[in-house]
């Protein structure tokens, strides 16, 4: 590569792959550029020299990334997307740092052959450290790819990632062995791609690519799924102001009304004609329930709730799912939880989730357990008047639905893989996801959230089913194919609207739960395996190192 060249252009290339990453995503949505697009990233960790500057450059380039991507963030906290952007950023730059070190270290072809293990390894750490973030994955690029996608019932979406990595790579190292010809060299192109470290490169990439594409298509063609019980979302789509400070009987009404009118569409007026099970979203029944032993009156306005929480249930004489918030103040205890209560025809409560995984900060009790005076000091930078210091569930639920099992999750908690495989653990034959996504209104992040929560589906062979209060409900089957619920204009997003569609099951659900998949049994030991094989290089280099010193 001409040295002036290099010079003008290598610091820009971390901020074109972070441009061509974000691109990948919703909004943009072109998938495709993420065959190609951490190409600068990897020629620029090969080419630049300094250390120090590199990490810097690659984490200001991962801090773009994710203010671009993470920009719906703004309608809740502007200081929390530039906050939670340079966190997350700095996943870039220990990648940099640490593939330098294997730069300097190894020839090329190793140096690119680690990156796929490190980068695979880093979006583990990234799903579980500090309460976790497993967003923007590379997989997750091709959730609309159905064939292709369904090798993560083997390995989850890390083997997707590692596919896509390795045709990066695989350009990566063209264009570094093309620049090491002496120039003017005649036959450039030609040498270059019958070198042998390109053409085995080539060989292993296409090798994964043909054996996901054939898997995929195998797996689909044998999946053979059998319709399951009808299931019906009310969707509001009550803005988040209202939500949170307007009228609660305006709320209910509008929902009982949305009800009505889904019973009255699902066909005659006979019981068995509607939906089998009805869903309000997360805290979409706008009352507390609960108890409060040490403030009586707000006891009575608890119980009070409950008491019309059972009535709508009797009065639209369907089982339903309702989510609601849960206080229970005892004389030593106090807990808040964003719960789903699970109600019979007759106003019995059956059963009750407790959401498990928290938001941090906006509803885990994060700040307050540190300083009551930094908790106030960061509701000046939100759009909140106080932080919900909610109490985490303990365990994930079975819920009987005639002669099926179901499970809940709530909010984002369909993004973690742990949570699902739990459910497919427990037997639980689908999944109903309830969630508020009014808090960023029409943006990129209800898309992503979907899209992530597709992989959760093909990992498992499970359906899940997302009821939102604002957009995107969708009902997602086992292979990640999904059908959103729209009006007659074909919107999807911060519309009101009531849906109710027969879900679909592998066969192996009707009587006893999901046909465990290899993942659901395995879990993530792709990327721990991954972890191994780089740490393994490292730790060669490094003696190779004391050898040569010694």
């Amino acid at each position: 590569m001409n040295n002036i060249r290099l010079h003008t252009f290598l610091p820009i290339l971390p901020f074109l792959a972070s441009v061509l990453l974000w691109l990948s995503y919703h909004p943009a949505n072109l998938n495709w550029l993420v065959w190609v697009s951490l190409v600068p990233l990897f020629l620029y960790i090969y080419y630049e020299r300094r250390k120090n500057r590199l990490v810097l450059l690659v984490w200001a380039g991962g801090f773009l990334f994710f203010v671009l991507g993470l920009f719906w963030l703004r309608h809740v906290s502007w200081p929390g997307l530039f906050i939670v952007s340079f966190i997350m950023g700095g996943y870039f730059g220990l990648f940099a740092w640490l593939a330098k070190f294997i730069r300097n270290r190894y020839d090329p072809v190793v140096f690119l052959w680690s990156l796929p293990f490190l980068w695979v390894a880093l979006e583990y750490l990234r799903s579980f450290i500090f309460s976790g973030f497993p967003w923007f994955f590379l997989a997750h690029t091709q959730y609309r790819w159905l064939s292709f996608i369904q090798i993560a019932d083997l390995a989850g979406t890390y083997l997707i990632s590692f596919i896509i990595l390795m045709t990066n790579i695989l350009v990566a190292l063209i264009i570094i062995k093309s620049g090491h010809r002496p120039a003017g060299h005649s036959g450039l192109k030609k040498r270059v791609f019958k070198e042998r470290n390109v053409v085995i490169t080539g060989l292993v990439t296409i090798i994964l690519l043909i054996f996901a594409q054939v898997y995929g298509a195998v797996r689909l063609k044998k999946l053979d799924l059998k319709p399951g019980p009808k299931i019906g979302i009310v969707q509001g789509n009550i803005e988040q102001g209202l939500k949170l400070y307007g009228d609660a009987d305006e709320i209910y009404h509008k929902q009982c009304a949305l009800t009505e009118r889904l019973i009255e569409e699902s066909g005659p007026a006979q019981i068995s004609s509607g939906p089998d099970l009805i869903i309000w979203p997360e805290t979409m029944y706008p009352y507390p329930v609960g108890f409060n032993v040490l403030d009586l009156k707000e006891n009575l306005c608890l119980v009070n709730a409950a008491e019309r929480l059972t009535n709508t249930a009797k009065n639209f004489q369907r089982p339903m799912l309702v989510g609601v918030l849960t206080r229970e103040v005892g004389n030593k205890t106090k807990h808040h939880f964003n719960s789903a209560y699970y109600l019979k025809p007759d106003g019995t409560i059956l059963n009750r989730y407790d959401k498990i995984h928290l938001v941090p900060f906006s509803e885990a009790a994060t700040l307050r357990s540190i300083s009551p005076a930094l908790e106030r000091f960061a509701l000046n930078f939100t759009e909140l008047e106080e932080f919900f210091n909610l109490s985490p569930g303990k365990d994930i639920v079975s819920m009987n639905l005639g002669n099926y099992r179901f499970g809940v999750l709530i909010c984002y908690e369909s993004i973690f893989p742990e949570l699902v495989r739990a459910n497919a653990e427990k037997g639980n034959q689908f999944i109903i996801n309830i969630s508020n996504d009014g808090w960023f209104k029409n943006s990129a992040e209800l898309d992503q959230m979907l899209a992530i929560t597709v992989f959760r589906c093909v990992e498992n062979k499970i359906s899940i089913v997302r009821a939102t209060n604002t957009g995107i409900s969708a009902f997602i089957e086992p292979s990640g194919a999904f059908t959103v619920c729209q009006n007659e204009q074909g919107q999807f997003k911060e519309i009101a609207g009531a849906w109710a569609k027969n879900i679909s099951l592998c066969p192996a659900t009707a009587i006893s739960g999901p046909s465990r998949t290899i993942y659901s049994q395995w879990g993530d030991y792709f990327p721990l395996v991954c972890a191994v094989v780089f740490m393994s290089l490292a730790v060669l280099s490094f003696l190779k190192s004391v050898q040569a010193v010694s």
